[in-house]
């Protein structure tokens, strides 16, 4: 498409986005898949969506047994795109449907062939064009790849019509020797508009849209299209000469081939065209460097890319102007996804390691993104650097035979971000191996997951609010589609099966996110100890989540047997770790040697007390008299009582939890310093400090949580604790009498009440289910609960009653974009 202006492209840009989104719309609601998958296509490849189009292409072609020619040509040419030039070849071949074996012939048929060919040629008018194609198809029926390569070559180079057989032949044969890139270009010159065998015509202006400019092409047409003369040819032949223009094509525009001087003829990379023919008009939209002194065709028009050089005028010295114009080869037109902000060093830089990077020259393109970090961490966006970066260095250990990538995958952080993208397209290359019997299930997992990547690397942005938009949200959608049980656990390791339980997260999915998560548990379950790997916390949490009593107890005697400082940090782990499990022998004071001296005061404050935790929602309950009839009361963020119904609530407030959000650790506020004053004890985050300035003032005592949060520390699977669970892990250390919560019902309703916050009810954002994973904290309170280690309200209690299933389709029904219907 071509616009006249900013906003025609931004309006273009957005009726695309539109029309994508509709397809996608489309797909989900509607049987007649094929053509609106081909369509869909066609659009993103438009916006440049180059992994989601080749994903539609695909699923166009899955659906479709007629196998259309015109969508393996699109799919053939965006792989071209993204210079994967293999599965291009395989594309373009399909179209075609002259699938070719890659086994090549015996050695020693292949030099009896070579022989034959030697004494074949010497037959042969090499002077007649239709000589050169018998040659090359001689060549290419004995399996001598090479010189039917040469052959065809040679006839394409002497041939001003355009004979799509011929390239096909040509890619072929290219093919056959693994010349993925070069073979891709000759098929990509097809131009499949109705039938195999419809070329272009001579429009200048659909030849410039469909070819790139080459660098290595000089296009010269003189004033006198009888003869090789003028400027132009004294250029050609200092060029030719050189060293460096040894590896060009120097074509020559004439009008009569019978002019050709007799030693150039053969010549590897001398090549000559009719004016105005196919021929021209390939090489006129192709060349870097077009050379005349009279000017092209009046139709032609400059490509950003091209220089012209007109040397009618030239009044200096033809050394210094070839030297001016040749030997400084600066691209000005660089595509750059890195913001404009950025400095042209840095611009440089990114597209320098984005091409190592599309290259697969893993090593080159992760030194160079680390080098950006090191260089320009202030300036540099999280995405898609990041990505590109941990990718390379993936693919890096890939290539190592002695080492699995799966070892060095680590599930990074809660929310999905540019590291758990990495790796995962070569691992479900992996898994669809494996499966085999479900392979195709696989396959189209991977073209789905492919399109969301396709978003992802395009995004520079924070990604939780740029991939926002309803087109993302509906590919996971499509994703889903194809997201069952049948997808066995043990083809992927547990980091990859934790990023599609967040994409199901983001696109509120929660049947889906469940067969995900489940899977990332089973997965580990199946896996080996590790024992310096961040997978031993996850093996443990996944056998404590599983209920797999006796094999915990197993590693835990194990892991408490050994004295490595490695395993003595996951000592606090282990001792939470036994509440999940009716055990009247459980004692809590196996936290005692990690006391601070804060906690140990803590420790005497609290001992054998009951204990009500109090949450901020709107039970219904009247429970308020209950609240107050324990020893202690625990709220969170206290900022007086008033304002909450005594009935529901209770009056007193004895500890508060408070979180990093709603205290400023630089700023002070004193009407929240006389509340904090009222208390026995204020917890604080720990992300705060006791000596922060928003404490100043405090006489009442104060100290850290306890680390919830931190791996080494959580039972938790997947994510962290919310409020109610973080507290809990928090008092259960100490040796206190019954616990019981109250007002909290699991994020079924989020009916805050008003004291707590004035903004009223909250949408689901604000419960970041990355962060909180809801599976993992509703597990952590009903097995607690089960092992009468606490106690709940009747609201709480009807919750946790709830099994897994039961309390995800309630999820699903709250939140979620349909209803549970149906479940598998």
């Amino acid at each position: 498409m071509n616009f006249g202006n900013k906003s025609d492209e931004n309006e273009a840009f957005y009726i695309l986005e539109k029309a994508e989104k509709l397809y996608l719309e489309a797909i989900i609601n509607s049987d007649k898949k094929v053509d609106t998958y081909q369509n869909l296509g066609e659009v993103q490849e438009q916006l440049k969506k180059y992994n989601s189009a080749i994903s539609s292409y695909n699923m166009a072609t899955f659906f479709d047994n007629e196998k259309n020619s015109d969508t393996y040509y699109r799919l053939g040419y965006t792989f071209d795109t993204i210079k994967q030039y293999k599965e291009a070849c395989g594309a373009f071949l399909m179209m075609k449907k002259r699938l070719l074996s890659i086994k090549n012939p015996v050695k020693k048929i292949v030099t009896k062939n070579r022989i034959f060919l030697y004494e074949y040629i010497q037959t042969l008018n090499l002077s007649r064009l239709d000589s050169w194609k018998s040659f090359a198809i001689k060549a290419e029926e004995l399996g001598c790849w090479d010189v039917a390569e040469y052959g065809y070559k040679a006839y394409i180079r002497r041939n001003d019509e355009f004979e799509a057989d011929v390239y096909f032949s040509l890619g072929g044969v290219l093919v056959q020797q693994r010349k993925y890139e070069e073979a891709s270009s000759y098929f990509k010159e097809q131009r499949i508009v109705q039938s195999l065998d419809t070329v272009a015509t001579n429009d200048v202006e659909e030849y410039s849209n469909r070819f790139e400019v080459e660098e290595n092409i000089i296009l010269y047409e003189s004033s006198d299209e009888d003869v090789l003369s003028g400027i132009p040819y004294e250029i050609f032949l200092l060029l030719i000469k050189n060293v460096k223009f040894d590896t060009y094509e120097h074509v020559w525009v004439i009008q009569d081939k019978n002019i050709i001087n007799e030693e150039y003829i053969n010549s590897h990379n001398i090549i000559f065209v009719i004016k105005d023919s196919d021929l021209y008009m390939r090489y006129l939209a192709r060349s870097k460097y077009l050379v005349s002194n009279r000017g092209f065709s009046k139709y032609f028009v400059l490509k950003e890319k091209q220089t012209l050089l007109n040397t009618f005028d030239v009044n200096t010295d033809l050394n210094e102007y070839i030297q001016s114009n040749f030997f400084i080869t600066i691209d000005s037109n660089k595509t750059n996804k890195v913001s404009d902000e950025f400095s042209s060093e840095l611009k440089f830089l990114y597209d320098d390691a984005l091409s190592s990077f599309n290259k697969k020259d893993w090593k080159s393109s992760f030194e160079k993104f680390t080098k950006i970090e090191e260089e320009y961490i202030e300036s540099i966006e999280s995405f898609p650097y990041l990505y590109y970066k941990r990718e390379s260095e993936l693919m890096l250990l890939s290539e190592d035979k002695t080492k699995k990538l799966e070892d060095s995958l680590v599930y990074f952080h809660h929310i999905f971000n540019a590291e758990n993208f990495a790796g995962v397209e070569f691992l479900l290359n992996q898994a669809i191996i494996k499966s085999r019997r479900n392979s195709k299930q696989w396959k189209l997992l991977k073209m789905n997951f492919l399109s969301i990547l396709d978003d992802v690397k395009l995004t520079d942005d924070s990604l939780w609010t740029s991939l926002k938009g309803e087109g993302f949200l509906q590919k996971i959608e499509v994703l889903g589609i194809q997201f069952n049980k049948n997808l066995e656990a043990k083809f992927l390791p547990y980091p990859i099966w934790f990023l599609f339980s967040n994409l199901f997260i983001f696109a509120r999915l929660y049947t889906k996110y469940q067969i995900a998560r489940t899977n990332a548990r089973d997965s580990i379950l199946l896996g080996k100890e590790v024992e310096n790997n961040a997978f031993l916390r996850y093996k443990v949490n996944a056998m404590i989540e599983a209920n797999k009593k006796e094999d915990y107890s197993l590693l835990r005697s194990k892991l408490l047997e050994n004295d490595s400082k490695y395993i003595q940090k996951y000592l606090q782990l282990l001792g939470l770790s036994e509440f999940y499990f009716e055990n009247k022998e459980v004692k809590r004071d196996f936290y005692e040697d990690f006391f601070t001296d804060k906690e140990r005061e803590f420790s005497k404050y609290i001992e054998n007390k009951s204990i009500a935790i109090v949450g901020p929602l709107e039970s219904g309950l009247n429970v308020g008299e209950e609240i107050d009839s324990f020893d202690l009361v625990l709220r969170f963020n206290y900022n007086g009582i008033t304002n909450f119904a005594k009935e529901e609530f209770g009056e007193r407030t004895n500890i508060s939890f408070y979180i990093s959000e709603i205290l400023l650790g630089n700023q002070l506020d004193t009407q929240k310093i006389s509340y904090m004053n009222e208390l026995d004890w204020v917890i604080i985050d720990t992300s705060h400090k006791e000596d922060d300035i928003c404490f100043l003032g405090l006489e009442t005592n104060i100290r850290p949580r306890y680390m919830a949060g931190h791996a080494f520390a959580t039972t938790m699977l997947k994510g962290a604790p919310s409020g109610i669970q973080r507290v809990i892990m928090d008092i259960i250390r100490f040796n206190t009498g019954k616990i019981k919560v109250f007002n909290t019902n699991l994020f079924l309703k989020n009916n805050y009440a008003n004291a707590y916050r004035s903004r009223g009810k909250l949408g689901i954002d604000e419960f970041n289910f990355f962060w909180h994973d809801p599976l993992s904290n509703f597990i952590f309170l009903k097995r607690l609960k089960e092992s009468k280690m606490i106690d709940s309200d009747e609201v709480l209690s009807k919750v946790l009653e709830m099994t897994e299933n039961q309390y995800i389709d309630a999820l699903e029904l709250r939140y979620g974009t349909r209803n549970v219907e149906g479940r598998e």
